[in-house]
Parts: C-alpha cells; structure tokens; sequence
C-alpha cells in the first residue's frame, strides 16, 4: 500500500508537465453524490504558475521517483498512459461494509488505456488483473484496487481500522477488494440523479478554476462516521436531520504572487438560515481590541454574535425545555445567560518571545551543560458585559461552585492559572494578571491588524514574520533543523482569515497565507523551501556556520531586526 501511495503524488507532477494541452473535464460524473469530501487539483492552472524544470529538476521530485522504484534521468508521460486534463478528483465516501468503515477513490483520466496497463504491469509485477466486459481491473492488495475503461481509471483504497493501522496481531486480512471492485463497475454506470455533478452548488465551484478546490459534505460526514468516532455530541447531531440536510462547504485556493488566498462558501438549508440569522450580529464592536495591552500582536481571534440567537438554536433542536429546566436548577434563568453578554469576544496572545535558559545537571557522574527554550508570552479572552445584574449572577454561581475564588471585588482566580478582571463594562481573562487589570483601562495598544479582520462577525490574525524572528537559532536541536528554521523564518509573513456575513443561503469565508517576498509565486516559494528541506537532510554539516554563513546569518538577522 505504502508503494502504491507514492504514485499518487508522482502522477499528480505527471499531469503538470502536460496540462498545457487540456481538454474539457467531464469526470465529475463519477463522484457520488453522497460523497463525504472532494479534493480536486486543476493542473493545467497551476502549470501556469511553476516552471516544469522548478519541479522535475528538484531533489524532492528526484528523490520521490528514486523511492518509487522509477528512472530518475528521463520522464516518458507516455508510458504511463495518463491523459493530461484539468482536473484530478480524490473522494472519500462511507462504507460500512469494509472494516475501516470508509474508503477512498481517485479518479485519473487516460490518454492510452493500453500504455496505462502496460505502466502498471511494470512498477507492480505481483499486481492480480482480470477483466469484465470493457472494463479492465487490477488487485494492489486486499486495500486498494483500480479499473479502468479507454478514458478513465478510477482507483479504490480501502482505509485500514485502528488494528491494521497499528499492526495488531488480532488483524485478521480482510479482503475487501470484491467489495471495492464491484463498486468501481457501479462508478463507471452511475446514474445522473446519484452523481455529484448534478449538485448546481458543487458545480458552480468546478467553474471557478480553482488550483485546488475542496467540497465537504456535513450529512455525509456526520452520518458516515462510526459511533465510537463521533461520540456523544455527534450521534446528537446526527439525529439533527433537519440540521445536516444539504449543508456544504466549498471552496477554493489559489497560489499567487506573494500569497495564497482561499474562499469558502457555508452554503446552510432554510433551518439553519433561521440559526444564522438570529445569530447575527447588529454591529461589530471593536472596543475589546482598543484596549489589549501590549507591544507585538502576536495572534488574535475575534467573534461577534447575537446572544439572544441561541433560543433560537435551543427551539431548532427542539431541547429549549431541558435547556430552560437545567439553568433552573443552578438558580439561573435563559435571560440571565443571554442578557449577560454583548456577544464581542476577543482572544489575543501578544509579546511572544523565546529566551535561552542553561541548564547544568550531572548524569553518570558527567556533568552536562544544555540550553533550553524558555517561552513568554501573554494570553487574553476579554468580552463586553451587556448587564451587569445577569453577569454577577453568573459569576457568583462559579464561585459558589468552587470554580473560581473572589480575593476582591471584580476580581476572580483560578488558582495561579489565570486571573478574571472586571469593571461591570469589561472582563478578561488573562494568564497575568496585570494584562487583566490593564485591560479595563482604553487605548492601550495600536496593533496594526487588517481591517478587514476587525470588522467581520469572524476574524483571525497571525503574525508570523514578528513571531519567530525572536526565537534563537542556537535552540534549535540538530543543525538540519536550524538551517530549515533559519529560512522557514524568512518565508511567511502573516496569516489572515475572516467572513461570516449572511449573504441569502449561504455566508462566506475568506483567508490568505502571506509571504515576505512579494514578488514570486507562493507555490514557487513553497517549492524552493522544500528542496532546501531536501538538501539540508542529506547534509552533514560539522558546525552551525556550514548550514548557515556567518555572513548571511548577520544579514538576516539584521533584516528581521528592522
């Protein structure tokens, strides 16, 4: 199994050397509409942004081919019979027939059915092939297996459960390619009304050209997973049906120059359309962010909703009487939990920083000497009171409860862990609590975070250029390592991610990777770290300043510190 996997990325570099001559795509028809997740990669888009030789010519590529048993001097495309079309599809479906309960199909499409075979012929020798009617079949092992007609191959792998995944003796084989074989002739015969391509949501997303788009299928997810894997709260919301029905998410990512960007669509059905707008915010209060104290964002998340809209998800689910039945035995009424809070929440983690700390212990009567990482960093959940009365009843409920301690009016303590401050406007939490105490006062902070961060019901911020310039080479263990992190520090520049704007069934999703140089491809920048990746592997450097000049070193460091 473990060799055949290997082909998968191969085949995916396969079709970018040749997607520049690409044919309409019509193999969406052999995705089921009950599939739980669709990834489909366009290579002919992202032929568009890398050069062939960035990629045959990289020592990943090389050395990928190498453990695949394959050529490393010469490329024939044409042996493989693959045909170069837009788009490859991989999709998960549920099958509890199997013992891992799913399984996973990869639709490849075909230049020359015969070249195809003769390929797989060579690099399997003890694969099993058979044939029905026009359709030819290939047994890997007892997991994974592949038919394939003049145009289409579409390969089946079975997921191993918890014993064959951990080598357990009591893994009896089961073979369950019969099983999978027969649902390959069904693909290959799937009706119009069963297939994926028939969902007008599923297809407008095929239309965008995405590098790489994904679909999620909330029913099928949910549904499709064993009891023991979704739990309790799961088997709950699987017998939501009203909630899960035609629920989806899709969605797209795009490498350009400098980033890479994703939008997503939460497509949601009429019961969650009422959720989601009872939810809603009125207005985006951005009061919390003004007051972080501090002198580096680090991380924030942000969340804005209507407190009142959680009846409306209690009557949805039909378990507002149990709800309404359970505060009252805590001496707490709905009202009381939804007067209580404006529902603006903040979390921020801010002065990130890693120093060295030496440490000195003796081990067999050798005294050893070891520096080690010592993180610092200061962490916020501040949120807006709305009313007073509701929220100092709450609070005296988790005091009564032993929860949390009262030392002195408007302020509560978990232990040493963490400190609540509050002013009857403001609270947070913090793990100092002199961040707390700060925080009641306003304009503390300037940070400059993204605006469009701030003014949407869902908001992420990273900073991650500002993150990792502070934590010292020398602390990283292995010298491969520290050439690695040397130039991961000097590849990204901030993550960002926002949404969650009603816009008629659906809301929408926004997030971007942003790289420090902004002026190549980020799946270039990508490429070239994982060749240096490569590289350092197979070095063996005797010092830090092999991996790293102490020239290049300096100048880093001073273009950080800038």
């Amino acid at each position: 199994m473990r060799k055949m996997l290997r082909f998968v990325p191969i085949i995916l570099c396969f079709s970018i050397f040749l997607s520049s001559c690409s044919s309409t795509d019509s193999n969406t028809k052999y995705i089921s509409k009950d599939a739980i997740g669709v990834l489909s990669i366009n290579t002919t888009q992202l032929a568009k942004k890398v050069a062939i030789n960035a990629i045959s010519g990289s020592p990943i590529f090389q050395d990928m081919l190498k453990k695949a048993g394959s050529d490393t001097t010469a490329l024939d495309i044409e042996k493989t019979g693959i045909d170069p079309l837009n788009v490859f599809y991989i999709y998960g479906l549920a099958d509890k027939r199997l013992s891992g309960k799913s399984k996973f199909m990869m639709i490849i499409p075909l230049k020359n059915a015969t070249n195809f075979k003769a390929f797989i012929k060579e690099k399997f020798p003890e694969a099993v092939f058979s044939q029905k009617g026009k359709l030819n079949f290939v047994k890997f092992n007892t997991n994974i297996c592949m038919g394939w007609d003049e145009k289409t191959a579409i390969a089946s792998a079975a997921t191993p459960n918890y014993d064959e995944w951990n080598s357990l003796p009591s893994a009896a084989p089961v073979d369950m390619v019969t099983i999978m074989t027969e649902d390959i002739e069904k693909t290959f015969s799937l009706d119009k009304e069963q297939s994926l391509a028939n969902n007008p949501k599923f297809a407008t997303l095929q239309k965008e050209n995405h590098d790489i788009s994904f679909w999620l299928n909330y029913e099928g997810f949910i549904n499709g997973m064993p009891q023991e894997q979704v739990g309790t709260a799961g088997m709950i919301l699987a017998s939501q049906k009203n909630l899960l029905k035609d629920i989806y998410v899709a969605g797209g990512l795009d490498f350009e120059k400098g980033k890479i960007v994703s939008d997503a669509t939460y497509y949601f059905n009429p019961a969650i359309k009422g959720i989601s707008e009872a939810l809603e915010p009125k207005s985006i209060n951005n009061d919390l962010l003004k007051r972080v104290p501090g002198q580096q964002m680090n991380l924030m998340m942000s969340y804005h909703f209507n407190p009142k809209g959680l009846i409306k998800v209690l009557e949805t689910m039909n378990v507002l009487p149990l709800a309404v039945s359970g505060l009252k035995e805590y001496g707490l009424t709905l009202d009381d939990v939804t007067k209580a809070f404006t529902g603006d929440f903040l979390l921020a983690v801010t002065d990130f920083s890693v120093a060295s700390e030496s440490k000195s212990y003796t081990m067999n009567g050798v005294s050893i000497n070891q520096t080690a990482p010592v993180p610092s960093f200061k962490a916020s959940l501040s949120f807006k009171i709305n009313d007073k009365p509701s929220f100092d009843k709450i609070m005296q409920l988790v005091v009564n409860n032993e929860l949390m301690s009262n030392p002195t009016p408007g302020v509560y303590t978990l232990s040493s862990f963490a400190t609540l401050v509050t002013n009857g406007e403001y609270a947070a939490v913090s793990n100092d609590a002199a961040v707390a105490s700060a925080f009641m006062q306003p304009g503390n902070s300037k940070f400059d975070v993204p605006s469009d961060v701030k003014n949407q019901p869902y908001g992420f911020y990273a900073d991650i250029k500002n993150s990792v310039k502070s934590i010292p080479l020398d602390l990283i263990y292995g010298k491969e390592d520290t050439a690695v992190f040397h130039d991961g520090r000097l590849l990204l520049e901030s993550i960002n991610a926002y949404g969650g704007k009603l816009e008629g069934d659906h809301t929408k999703f926004h997030f971007e990777i942003l790289f420090q140089d902004k002026g190549e491809n980020s799946l270039m920048q990508l490429i070239k770290f994982s060749q240096k990746i490569a590289e350092a592997e197979m070095k063996q450097p005797d010092s830090i300043d092999e991996v790293i000049p102490q020239d290049e070193s300096e100048e880093a460091d001073s273009a950080l510190a800038i």
